[in-house]
């Protein structure tokens, strides 16, 4: 009995031992999870204070371990290493996102994840390459894919060629306004409306189908007035050339090609448009010619017989179509703020070709060394082949000897009376 009585109390306590050590593996695992849910939200907690930091408050990041399971502490060691790898996998996602100039708080997600992570990457790098990062909100904003940026880059491309390549080539742009007009980006919509005395051509299109073998014409629109010529896209509302011809002769000549629409030639430029309206501009040009041939013979006499009874801006006007008729393509500068340049005269002839600076002073009187000192300076800054200063007057001995040995021309008022009688008409 003594031995019976031994085995079984053993066995009780045997028992209460086995249980006494799953309940303290049950408190152990317990402990454990209830550790692995904290280092959860440890972690969480330091990646939501990450976004804050990088301003990325719009987006809610994909995660692995659910509210309900943290709050049940049914989280596990390899949960939380998981975790970890998965948030500074967004980390370096990120980073990498605002390495080429993203920024955090175009990510507009509610679950974002890692493959969303790569998509954004992906396109704020186009846009980076594109040069297109202040359009982050447009195209990284609810993104689900590259299409649309994609699409309007190609376009924005062929916009980009039509504007730079194919316009210039077929507006024969080489050496007239459109080249400057698209260097400056200097655009301006002139609305039909605001013109007086002006032949409106609603469609017009270029004869140049060698430019990427275009087999549709660029649709353009004309207005032609006695004061300037403005070719533009009127559905873009972009301006492509305009040319000032109030004082200027207009080449233009007309053929019809088919039905009512003609070829006309307009100071070399080819454009083609209906019949009717084409004959209206040669027959405005025509007359506008006639005129300006006229006020040419005109202020030539005035000039010729006395020359101070012009105004300045008459004057300076007589020395630009000299120096046109003398080979010299002329340009007006600016009323201010010209370093006290009248006109600018290019050559294009072997052995003087060149910029030249031009002062254009009518004066009855005499002009005097300061001026011509002005003049060198400008001459020097503007890297000039020679300043030339014409006037109606004369000059001084101290401006005689100031400008000898010097890139400069005096030209006085009995010169100026020469050369308008051998190159002015």
């Amino acid at each position: 009995m003594g031995f019976l009585k031994s085995f079984f109390a053993a066995m009780a306590a045997n028992e209460i031992s086995e249980k006494k050590k799953a309940e303290q593996e049950r408190a152990r695992a317990e402990q454990e999870r209830l550790s692995n849910a904290q280092k959860i939200l440890k972690l969480s907690m330091s990646f939501y204070d990450y976004q804050s930091q990088i301003n990325c408050k719009n987006a809610s990041f994909k995660e692995l371990v659910s509210d309900q399971d943290i709050e049940n502490n049914n989280v596990t060691s390899y949960d939380v290493m998981r975790t970890e790898q998965l948030f500074n996998g967004y980390k370096r996602q990120l980073k990498e996102y605002m390495s080429y100039g993203g920024d955090p708080i175009y990510i507009c997600d509610f679950e974002c994840d890692s493959d969303k992570m790569d998509l954004y990457i992906e396109i704020v790098r186009r846009l980076k390459e594109y040069g297109w990062l202040d359009k982050q909100e447009q195209y990284v904003k609810y993104a689900d894919d590259t299409y649309f940026l994609d699409f309007d880059w190609k376009n924005a491309q062929k916009d980009r060629h039509k504007l730079e390549v194919q316009i210039p080539a077929i507006l024969n742009a080489k050496d007239n306004e459109l080249t400057e007009i698209i260097k400056s980006t200097d655009y301006r919509f002139i609305p039909f409306e605001s013109h007086q005395n002006a032949i409106v051509v609603e469609t017009a299109q270029s004869n140049d189908e060698t430019v990427d073998n275009f087999l549709e014409f660029l649709t353009i629109s004309i207005v032609f007035t006695d004061k300037y010529i403005i070719i533009y896209n009127y559905e873009r509302d972009e301006m492509y050339y305009k040319a000032d011809v109030t004082w200027k002769t207009v080449d233009v000549v007309t053929a019809t090609v088919h039905n009512n629409w003609n070829l006309v030639e307009l100071n070399g430029m080819t454009l083609l448009f209906s019949t009717e309206k084409a004959l209206a501009v040669v027959d405005m040009y025509d007359a506008h010619n006639e005129k300006i041939s006229a006020n040419i013979q005109h202020q030539y006499s005035i000039a010729y017989e006395n020359i101070n009874s012009l105004t300045g801006v008459e004057f300076e006007r007589v020395c630009k179509r000299l120096l046109e008729n003398m080979g010299f393509s002329v340009e007006t500068t600016k009323t201010t703020g010209d370093g006290g340049i009248d006109l600018i005269a290019y050559n294009s002839q072997p052995l003087l070709s060149g910029k030249y600076i031009i002062q254009c002073k009518r004066y009855t009187g005499s002009v005097g060394e300061p001026i011509i000192r002005d003049l060198y300076g400008v001459i020097t800054s503007e890297r000039a082949n020679k300043g030339i200063l014409m006037t109606s007057g004369v000059f001084t001995k101290q401006a005689q000897v100031f400008a000898e040995d010097k890139p400069i021309e005096l030209i006085d008022g009995v010169k100026l009376k020469e050369l308008l009688e051998n190159y002015y008409n």
